[in-house]
């Protein structure tokens, strides 16, 4: 193979006996990524990224490199780069990735300004998808920015590129020597200059709101000069972004979608929004073809002084930067006049709200108001139940708890996180995490809109002994085998009332009950995992059963007895049967789009789908579980539908302990074997103890 002595790669050089060089796409710290095609193949394009050869001798870039490699071979979204082959074992070491033939955002942005709003709209949904994904794998971008977002010639769509900064939950981060920090602080987030302690899920969601913003204005949101010390720069920024409350793209823009990019670009963390999944469900409800109406046209920029840029038009991505409470379109001639209206602005405004007290003091205006509560800093799979002065929410919208006549003022609010857990009832349980704030409601018209930032419980480690070995423990879609010593330990599990399977002696995988056979001790029992912190263990002794005993050949020939064939006990009368693991087995074959890979790879399922089963294929007469209510909906489309949240029965005996249920809408909910029932679940989630009924 030809190397060159340089760490430039000139077209025509051979990298891996395989691939030639076209032109270069792209140079970084660390390396560069050039265009190639198959020297045996010319149609055949990849994007080849090297580790620059200075580098292939130095141990952290080395790491770095693979931690890249690794990350990105474990992830298949349409709107994440692919890497298809990794070769560490070259000199120097590379990587071959799914080329994309287009441009990437910041040159989309440098030369054609601000992007329509149902496209702005459209990318920013799949971005917000794309990390919500990398997020419930444990990844974590860090370096989200216009230059990192490639744009697809053929149909504009958005990919992701460059994880060479990314880190994986749990893992130890690798720095370069003398780098403290990571990412484009054009796009990292106030906080970041305490690095160490910045919630990477946070850091992406922001970094993607400031894209968003500069996407619907065509302007840069916070400029950082390349032309100037860097350092310099870096302080300038980051003071800039410590004065900016928030970006808003203007009022030429429908309120809701400023109110996005402002939770997504808040200056204080507590109440900004950081859930990617929160972020696509708002873009889902908002109408990409809105116009301002001319009274829109004509209102200010309202909320926190910030001031609209009068003159947008073609945007210098490297100007230096200028410190505005809304960072404009590139003019340094703007600057003075510029600092001098936001004064008049905030001592208008200082003014005016002094004036609105006293108008409401002196004439009585009303004593109370609607407010919205907007949840933050939680994941939306968990619970959180909020009671404000006693009042509880009169309906809650995903992350939004609406309240009906609020005393104005200084409130008392409670809020418990869990299942089951409810912020009016004074005795929960030790599974519910109950704390307290106090809000402000001020005066005014229509709801106030409210955040209320909390922290999810602790998740905990959890060693369940069972005494014996072989034995397997099936925890939330979760099955180990017990060790030796006959414990087995989970973790990160989350504080409430868990189901657990225990299987002991010669068990066939899945199996419940009497179906395991009369070698298998199978036992269900309940673990109750309380808030706080540290490790807990459960003891839930088994026995094992005694291999049977052959008997003594007896001499005398038995004369046969004819016995009946054994027949499945019915259902009771008018109602179904559960779904068994050999018929959604037969369905999965003629219905490629839910078989777990592919529904797991697409975000349709968890990874519990099926997890137990023996090459994620169910068979057997019993119960089909570890369905995602999503699949389950599908398989009964065709059959009636799935058996309704009031349908019977509802209650019975045995296994599994709980069966999904159709809700209002189709939304998901279950209902559990005692009668009890639940909406708090998503549509992705796939549980042992879980089965379903079709209508017919």
């Amino acid at each position: 193979m030809y190397q060159p002595s340089g760490s430039t790669f000139i077209p025509g050089t051979v990298i891996g006996d395989v691939w030639e060089v076209e032109i270069a796409l792209g140079k970084g710290g660390m390396g560069s990524v050039y265009r190639c095609h198959n020297r045996h193949a010319g149609r055949i394009k990849a994007a080849i990224k090297l580790l620059d050869p200075a580098f292939q001798f130095h141990p952290e870039a080395k790491a770095r490199f693979l931690r890249e490699a690794e990350i990105l071979f474990t992830i298949e979204h349409p709107n994440v780069v692919k890497v298809s082959n990794v070769h560490l074992n070259a000199s120097p070491p590379f990587l071959e990735m799914e080329y994309i033939e287009g441009d990437s955002l910041e040159n989309e942005l440098a030369g054609r300004g601000a992007v329509p709003l149902a496209t702005a709209l459209r990318r920013c949904r799949k971005l917000a998808d794309a990390l919500a994904y990398l997020h419930r794998k444990g990844i974590f971008h860090r370096d989200i920015k216009p230059d990192n977002i490639l744009i697809r010639e053929e149909d504009g769509e958005p990919k992701i590129v460059d994880f060479g900064l990314a880190m994986e939950r749990g893992a130890r981060r690798i720095t370069q020597q003398g780098q403290q920090h990571f990412g484009t602080v054009s796009y990292c987030p106030p906080e970041w200059m305490q690095a160490e302690t910045v919630d990477p899920i946070a850091w992406d969601c922001y970094a993607l709101g400031v894209v968003f913003y500069e996407m619907l204005t065509g302007t840069v949101g916070f400029p950082m000069s390349r032309k100037e010390d860097p350092r310099r720069q870096v302080i300038l920024v980051m003071t800039q972004k410590q004065t900016v409350e928030y970006l808003d793209p203007g009022p030429k823009f429908q309120p809701e979608l400023r109110d996005l990019v402002r939770r997504m670009t808040m200056k204080e963390r507590k109440g900004r929004l950081v859930d990617a999944n929160e972020v696509a469900r708002v873009i889902d409800a908002l109408d990409p073809e809105w116009e301002a109406t001319e009274t829109g046209e004509a209102e200010a920029a309202d909320g926190l002084g910030l001031i609209p840029d009068p003159t947008p038009g073609t945007v210098d991505r490297e100007e230096a930067p200028t410190l505005y409470a809304v960072p404009p379109a590139r003019s340094a001639r703007r600057r003075p006049l510029a600092l001098a209206a936001l004064g008049l602005f905030v001592g208008a405004t200082a003014g005016i709200a002094v004036l609105a007290a006293l108008w409401w003091g002196y004439s009585g205006g009303p004593r109370s108001r609607d407010a919205v509560v907007r949840v933050a800093g939680i994941d939306p799979s968990w619970p959180v139940s909020i009671a404000i002065e006693d009042l509880p929410a009169s309906r809650v919208e995903g992350s939004r708890h609406h309240f009906e006549a609020v005393p104005v003022g200084q409130v008392y609010a409670r809020y418990a996180i869990g299942d089951g857990c409810d912020a009016m009832v004074e005795d929960l349980p030790s599974t519910c995490l109950v704390d307290s704030t106090v809000l402000r409601i001020e005066p005014g018209e229509g709801p106030a809109s409210l955040f209320l930032e909390v922290e999810p419980p602790s998740l905990r480690p959890v060693t369940v002994a069972v005494g014996t070995a072989p034995a397997t423990v099936a925890l939330d879609g979760r099955t180990l085998s017990v060790q030796p010593d006959g414990d087995v330990r989970f973790e990160g599990v989350r504080p409430g009332r868990h189901s657990v399977a225990i299987r002991a002696g010669a068990c066939e995988p899945g199996c419940v009950g009497d179906a395991c056979g009369p070698t298998c001790a199978y036992e269900e029992r309940e673990l109750v995992v309380s808030v706080g912190a540290g490790a807990l263990e459960a003891r839930f002794p088994v026995s094992a059963p005694a291999p049977p005993v052959e008997a003594e050949p007896v001499a005398a020939v038995p004369v046969p007895v004819p016995r009946p064939s054994p027949v499945a006990a019915p259902a009771p009368a008018g109602v179904p049967a559960r779904v068994t693991g050999a018929a959604f087995g037969a369905w999965l074959q003629s219905h490629p789009a839910w078989v777990p890979d592919q529904a797991i790879a697409e975000g349709r399922a968890e990874d519990s789908y099926l997890a137990s089963a023996p090459e994620r294929r169910p068979s057997g007469s019993g119960a089909a579980v570890e369905v995602p209510y999503a699949a389950a909906f599908a398989y009964c489309a065709t059959r009636g539908g799935l058996r309704r949240i009031d349908d019977e029965p509802h209650t019975w005996s045995g296994t599994p302990l709980h069966e999904w249920r159709q809700g209002p809408g189709g939304s998901p909910m279950w209902r559990r074997f005692d009668g009890a029932t639940s909406d708090r679940v998503r549509s992705t989630e796939a549980h042992m103890q879980t089965g379903f009924r079709c209508t017919e």
